[in-house]
């Protein structure tokens, strides 16, 4: 019962419903004109879309108006309301069936101007106009048996560099070398360009060995194994030769790199160790990553440290996890693309070795017309990752919109790309895939 009237108001609730559905549905007829895929029928469902919700407001009118005198709806009411949404709806699914089918006829007509559009958006949101094509006539020519030697020595400068060894054969071969070292394992294999030879790097990871009991995992997992003492191995890409890795990468030590206990946890050691070490080989950490931690405060970060270091300052080093300490650091990027990681690849200057990552920034462009739903990604540059220090290093390329965005927030962090880098640094391989699918 209405306590003002005293009686049923059903028909105004109704109507009510009906202003609420009609509004809603007018709504997504709206929303319809900003969908990622837009043909030759988008007209009639939205049209038809928009007429039922105008019906479904018109039906709410007179329920309301309706509502004074009556408190039901009749049932021809309710009969008429669900066979016109459904005669739109017929109307609508006739009209594209039938559009579909002169469509099958007439696809320049009916389907190119849409499909023009949809690839002039696509090529814009991929950058595709940026692409220099190379067109290679390739010619077989016959070489008699008595000048192979000669040709082959005469296109040396090709054939000497090409890659031979793929990834499956590179980490199969580089795989023992490892050996039965328990504390290491490999985390990925990369192709690397040193001298304008092509090799495969496979960095690695510190596990914990199966060894270690329980009682003992706390103090292994933070003070011991810390990090990898000989972090890459090399494999020449082309004769598939182990080189030394030392010739490359001067410093092998490993304290911020991919997965294993990087990824899973943190490292420590007391300030006043002097010159005894608990981690792996004897070795003491002397770079500038990490903090020190003094009581309280350090009990507050690890109750262990009450018990292990009651009155002692330690030195703490978090995210060490290359991608974990972008993520927090920089989350305005992009470092899962299609559901996967994105690839870091190891860098030298000579000196120090470095994470190489992508800066991708990226939108969804669902709402965009005739994007088929392809995201809008953009390269700003790379992030140069100290492998000992974990220090950043923010590296521009881009010189579009958003990239000057980005460098005017951390001018005082983005620097040229340094010569030494050039030779090394790699397109993304994940923004590739993404332009050739497209």
């Amino acid at each position: 019962q209405d306590s003002k009237s005293g009686k049923p108001r059903y028909l105004n609730y109704v109507s009510t419903i009906e202003t609420i559905i009609g509004v809603g549905v007018l709504w997504l007829g709206f929303n319809l004109f900003f969908t990622d895929q837009i043909d030759c029928n988008t007209r009639y469902v939205v049209g038809g879309t928009l007429v039922i919700g105008f019906a479904l407001l018109a039906f709410s009118i007179v329920d309301r108006v309706r509502a004074r005198v009556l408190t039901h709806m009749f049932k021809r009411d309710v009969y008429i309301r669900i066979l016109t949404v459904l005669a739109i709806a017929v109307i609508v699914g006739g009209l594209v069936t039938v559009n579909n089918s002169i469509a099958d006829a007439k696809k320049i007509e009916y389907l190119g101007p849409y499909t023009a559009q949809q690839i002039g958006v696509n090529r814009y949101i991929g950058q595709l106009d940026d692409i220099k094509e190379n067109t290679h006539e390739v010619q077989l020519q016959s070489v008699s048996p008595n000048n192979i030697k000669n040709y082959v020595n005469k296109n040396s400068d090709v054939l000497d560099v090409v890659r031979v060894w793929d990834w499956e054969a590179a980490f199969a071969k580089l795989k023992p070398e490892i050996g039965l070292i328990p504390n290491v394992d490999f985390e990925d294999n990369d192709i690397l360009r040193f001298n304008n030879t092509l090799y495969w790097t496979a960095s690695m990871k510190p596990v914990l060995p199966s060894s270690v009991s329980l009682e003992n995992r706390w103090y292994n997992e933070h003070l011991v194994y810390t990090h990898v003492p000989n972090g890459f191995l090399t494999l020449e890409a082309t004769d598939g030769q182990i080189v030394d890795s030392g010739e490359f990468f001067k410093q092998r030590e490993i304290y911020y790199g991919e997965g294993g206990l990087f990824e899973q946890t943190w490292s420590a050691y007391p300030n006043s160790r002097g010159s005894t070490s608990a981690e792996l080989g004897g070795v003491s950490y002397n770079g500038q990553g990490g903090l020190d931690v003094s009581p309280p405060l350090s009990w507050t970060f690890e109750p262990n440290f009450l018990l292990s270091f009651p009155a002692e300052s330690v030195h703490v080093m978090r995210y060490k996890d290359v991608q974990d300490r972008m993520k927090t650091l920089y989350p305005y990027f992009l470092y899962d693309v299609f559901g996967k990681e994105l690839d870091s690849i190891p860098v030298t200057d000579g000196e120090n070795s470095y994470w190489l990552i992508p800066l991708i920034i990226g939108f969804d462009t669902h709402d965009v017309p005739w994007s088929s739903g392809n995201p809008y990604l953009r390269l700003v540059g790379f992030a140069l990752v100290d492998s000992y220090d974990g220090d950043i290093q923010l590296l521009k390329t881009g010189d579009d919109f958003f990239t000057e965005m980005f460098v005017s927030q951390y001018s005082d962090q983005f620097k040229p790309i340094p010569a030494w880098l050039e030779e090394q640094i790699r397109y993304p391989v994940e923004l590739f895939n993404w332009k050739t699918e497209m």
